[in-house]
């Protein structure tokens, strides 16, 4: 019973021996014996502290009893699972298998657990979405309310699987020094756990490296997902899922892009690792099968192409050199190592943006007395010596081409950013290339 204020006050003054209402003359001071009030205080404390133990007890009591209830339903439920899925798609999308690419900014990925149940003779799906696809074919979602309930409580752990990238051990199909073929090499993958929920709640996708130093937003991400119940798990194909040439399909890959112009394509090839003599896996199938078709892997002149043929330009994956003949335009020059480009006298060449090149062209290289064009990359913008003022008034600059401009290309880790005159540290001959809009 709640002790109101007056009923505690008369329970204090019958324990100090006093009686409330008795006759006390003005002025007369009743005397409280301290050892009263401290016995009081202490009598209260131990009151108190009996009660907070029990209503700890109980609380304990109360998890433990739910968390079994929670094991209990679990332990039928974990008798009916039978396999996970992971999907993706955009907003107000149906989620699918299928690789999905998003322009970075404009749209976001999402990753959603599908639980496939058997209940008897029925298989049924359970998602965060209402409706998915699988194996092309559209399916609703949660038949089952008490089923689906139960599926609130299991654990989803994330995790990324990437490409394992190492500068001083490259992956080669051909040895780029004899050119010679060396067949089909192993790639290495790894998974690193990103994300924890709880139910079948959906996650956003991201395309961050967890095994690389840098941190674009933008290329290829693969994901796996396991599915917990009390001491069971199931999961989704990770980096053991490999085959000859990388990792199986059934691995879900997601795709940030800058845009979908020929440059933006490119720039989907990062977290890709570099092959040298990135090839065909299916000699029936040459260009659909190739590596850099199924971002397993490309090496310079297979990144263009690949990029190309999502603009349905219908180039066949070649080298360099081949690929030159398909899309020179140019004259030939020569650029040398302090940046300048001149002509194949050695007169100085004066190249304008927008006019003589543009960003996105192609800049094939070659030895300086040799026909033979060898790498190839592409041209992203120009970068000149103007001041900080000047930049902001880009229009009004002369954007004039040279070696310091910055480009994408293939090298050891993949895709890489870093300007002209780094490929190769003797004067190259160059000349352009465009991929036809």
């Amino acid at each position: 019973m709640f002790i109101t204020p007056p009923n505690l006050l008369v329970v204090l003054a019958t324990y100090l021996g006093l009686t409330l209402g008795s006759p006390i003359d003005i002025g007369f001071t009743i005397p409280t014996p301290r050892s009263k009030i401290q016995e009081i205080g202490h009598y209260t404390e131990g009151i108190i502290g009996r009660i907070e133990k029990r209503i700890e007890k109980f609380e304990e009591f109360s998890v433990k009893e739910k968390m079994k209830e929670e094991k209990e339903a679990l332990s039928e439920l974990e008798e009916k699972v039978d396999q996970v899925f992971v999907l993706s798609g955009v907003e107000k999308e149906t989620p699918s298998h299928k690789p999905k690419n998003a322009i970075f900014g404009k749209e976001e990925i999402f990753l959603y657990p599908v639980v496939m149940v058997k209940n008897g003779k029925e298989v049924e799906y359970y998602s965060s979405a209402p409706e998915i696809k699988i194996k092309g074919k559209n399916i609703r979602t949660n038949p089952n309310k008490e089923t689906r309930a139960k599926l609130e409580h299991v654990i989803m752990q994330w995790s990324k699987v990437e490409p394992l990238i190492d500068s001083h051990f490259p992956y080669e199909n051909s040895d780029p020094d004899t050119r010679k073929w060396l067949g089909i090499d192993k790639i290495n993958y790894a998974s690193s756990q990103v994300e924890k929920t709880k139910g079948l709640q959906r996650i956003l996708a991201d395309a961050k490296p967890t095994k690389q130093n840098h941190n674009f937003e933008l290329g290829t991400m693969r994901f796996s997902l396991e599915l917990r119940i009390n001491d069971k798990s199931w999961n989704t194909p990770n980096h053991n899922n490999v085959k000859r040439g990388g990792i199986k399909s059934d691995v879900l890959r997601i795709c940030y892009l800058l845009d979908e112009t020929f440059l933006g394509w490119t720039t989907s090839y990062f977290n890709v690792p570099g092959i040298y003599g990135s090839a065909s896996l299916n000699h029936s199938h040459s260009q659909r099968s190739h590596q850099t078709e199924l971002y397993l892997g490309f090496d310079c002149a297979d990144l263009i192409v690949g990029a190309a043929r999502h603009l349905n330009r219908k180039y066949k994956y070649t080298n360099a050199d081949g690929l030159r003949q398909q899309t020179e335009y140019s004259d030939e020059y020569l650029l040398h190592q302090n940046g300048e480009i001149t002509d194949l006298e050695g007169n100085t060449a004066q190249l304008k943006y927008d006019q003589d090149v543009q960003q996105g062209d192609l800049v094939f290289f070659a030895d300086q007395n040799s026909n033979r064009y060898w790498h190839v990359v592409v041209l992203l913008e120009d970068v000149n010596d103007l001041s900080a003022t000047q930049r902001k008034e880009k229009e009004d600059a002369e954007r004039i081409f040279n070696g310091h401009d910055p480009i994408l290309h293939y090298d050891n880790l993949g895709l890489g950013l870093s300007k002209l005159t780094s490929v190769s540290y003797q004067t190259q001959k160059i000349v352009f290339g465009r991929i036809k809009h």
